[in-house]
């Protein structure tokens, strides 16, 4: 008796075990794809971050939001923007969140290469705020701008983008660095 109490108990053990496993493994939850998945799933570009505020002390993220918003009256004052058009600000910290997940692959790559690239490197100067996006989705031209240390000047270049050879938009540095008072 004792005997077949312990066959039944180590059977349902082990029942239970093995629909453990099958159901652990047939979950998306606890499938994370590979670098090589992604790619080829077209989603390499996609993260998942917190937006880049959250946590951040709200003095902080004032003073940069000031600084933003000096920054893009000088660029409305001087005629690089128009405040008829349609431009969403972003972080440029929030990329991701604010506009390349929403792009294919391909795009989302271009559009951070064109970006992050020398003209920025070049222009950012030490004591510089913190670089923002104004983004016109219609036009697909996009404004990376950041007001310069001195309080009174905005630097910025544009980005724009250009039908690729093959399939889908290209983005482009299509400015040099300009300043405006």
């Amino acid at each position: 008796m004792k005997n077949k109490r312990l066959i039944c108990s180590a059977i349902f053990g082990c029942v239970c075990g093995v629909l453990f496993l099958v159901f652990d493994r047939s979950t998306e939850a606890t499938h994370t794809d590979t670098p090589l998945e992604q790619i080829q799933n077209g989603t390499a570009h996609i993260q998942y971050a917190s937006p880049l505020f959250d946590g951040m002390p709200p003095e902080i993220v004032l003073k940069i939001k000031n600084n933003w918003s000096i920054a893009e009256d000088l660029l409305l004052q001087n005629k690089v923007i128009n405040a008829k058009e349609d431009w969403k600000l972003v972080s440029s910290g929030d990329t991701a969140i604010g506009i390349t997940n929403q792009m294919p692959m391909e795009e989302a790559f271009s559009f951070n290469d064109a970006m992050m690239s020398d003209v920025r490197k070049k222009g950012l100067q030490k004591g510089d705020a913190y670089p923002a996006i104004l983004w016109n989705e219609k036009a697909g031209k996009a404004i990376i701008f950041w007001l310069r240390s001195s309080g009174d000047t905005a630097a910025y270049f544009t980005i724009q983008a250009e039908q690729g050879e093959k399939t889908g938009n290209l983005w482009k540095v299509t400015s040099e660095l300009m300043e405006v008072r």
